[in-house]
């Protein structure tokens, strides 16, 4: 049943869209998906389902998120491609319900910008809540690392939020 519910669900997300890019590297994504789920799954108690609690959704689990080998254009239509051709499989489907519906409060909170999760959140001028006085206000410019990882990260919320709508 919770199969069933993961995957009607998905489809109805995929239909809702409907905005979803072609897929460029579909069978890259799949193994990203494998390698997401692996990482993710380490938290997870042996026999334990991804709905059982939410405690799998981790930084290390989040983070895996950045190595999407796709632009975050086209995650959507990897997931529809991967599910017509059969490479994205119930188990693909139900640890992203788990990450992006059942756990979406867990995954939403972790994810958000200067949020738990967020590397570069030391470096960001606006993750700082103390006061400074003005010799000590340090400007960092952000790096290619910082620009690549923190949009992805808010773009997971986004995709969270897509989800959520449903």
């Amino acid at each position: 049943p919770v199969a069933i519910l993961a995957q009607d669900f998905l489809m109805r997300f995929v239909a809702l869209v409907g905005l979803a890019s072609a897929c460029s590297r579909v069978d890259s994504f799949v193994s990203w998906l494998d390698n997401f789920m692996v990482v993710c799954r380490a938290s997870v108690p042996a026999g334990a389902e991804w709905f059982d609690s939410c405690d799998w959704v981790s930084c290390d689990c989040l983070w895996q998120s950045l190595d999407a080998p796709v632009p975050n254009s086209e995650i959507v239509g990897c997931m529809e491609q991967g599910m017509a051709e059969n490479k994205v499989t119930r188990a693909h489907q139900q640890f992203t319900y788990g990450l992006m519906k059942s756990c979406e409060a867990q995954t939403r909170q972790l994810a958000q910008p200067c949020g738990a999760c967020d590397k570069y959140s030391g470096k960001r001028p606006a993750c700082d809540t103390t006061p400074k006085n003005d010799s000590s206000i340090e400007l960092i410019r952000p790096d290619v690392e910082q620009k690549a990882a923190a949009p992805r990260l808010a773009s997971m919320v986004a995709f969270v939020a897509a989800f959520a709508a449903l």
